[in-house]
């Protein structure tokens, strides 16, 4: 999926390295999604954010280990959305999809929990 969205603040963000032409960020309350940027410093910026899946394999079985937001120039092929970064403390959790597009559900520490949803714009 490819979202044009504005990537949230820095201070949500720890910097990596450098990997080739991209610099890497992680998430400052989990380390289950990283940003893949062209520039250092793409916050508050819009991009087109290409939500890209990473697998492990354990037991033959295949699981969910992290998502890069990889980011790249803005064009109009890819579908507009608001990018909402929030912290959530609790050990169930209810959201209102009803403007939902994407919804990433990230554990933490404790009982917080990083979700990234990407909604229609209003």
């Amino acid at each position: 999926m490819k979202f044009r969205a504005t990537l949230p603040e820095q201070q949500n963000y720890i910097a990596l390295r450098q990997k080739g032409e991209r610099f890497l960020f992680e998430d400052s309350k989990t380390s289950l999604l990283r940003v893949s940027s062209p520039v250092v410093n793409p916050f508050r910026k819009e991009w087109n954010i290409l939500i890209n899946t990473q697998f492990s394999k354990s037991d033959k079985s295949k699981y969910l280990s992290r998502v890069v937001l990889k980011l790249f120039p803005p064009s109009a092929d890819a579908t507009p959305a608001c990018l909402i970064r929030e912290e959530v403390k609790g050990k169930l959790l209810s959201v209102d999809t009803t403007d939902t597009l994407h919804l990433l559900e990230l554990p933490s520490e404790w009982l917080i929990k990083v979700l990234y949803r990407f909604e229609k714009p209003s």
